[in-house]
């Protein structure tokens, strides 16, 4: 579902606003929990748990994530997705799930 998203917003550009608006807070949530869920196994089984299925699975759907982000920001503009909307909008939710995972994860 997430590479159909990132595909469709790379073809319509900023009219992909509204969809993204409709699941944006959720995408953001499904991000924290697989950081969260990565972290702990990782913490209780070691760095071996990196190669685990489930950890791959939840790496990837992460990475997607982050690409659906960043096409959506690279896409935006007037009219539906105005850079000043987006920087307001968009950006201040991300900082914490995203940087904050960055941050938690330094080795």
């Amino acid at each position: 579902i997430l590479k159909t998203n990132n595909k469709t917003c790379g073809a319509i550009g900023s009219i992909y606003a509204n969809q993204l608006q409709t699941f944006f807070m959720d995408v953001l949530n499904v991000y924290k929990v697989y950081s969260e869920r990565i972290s702990a196994t990782v913490a209780q089984q070691g760095p071996g748990a990196t190669q685990l299925s489930l950890v791959r699975t939840m790496r990837s759907a992460k990475k997607e994530i982050l690409r659906l982000l960043a096409m959506f920001i690279e896409k935006s503009g007037p009219p539906e997705a105005d850079p000043q909307a987006v920087a307001q909008g968009f950006i201040p939710p991300v900082l914490d799930p995203i940087l904050g995972d960055y941050q938690r994860n330094i080795a």
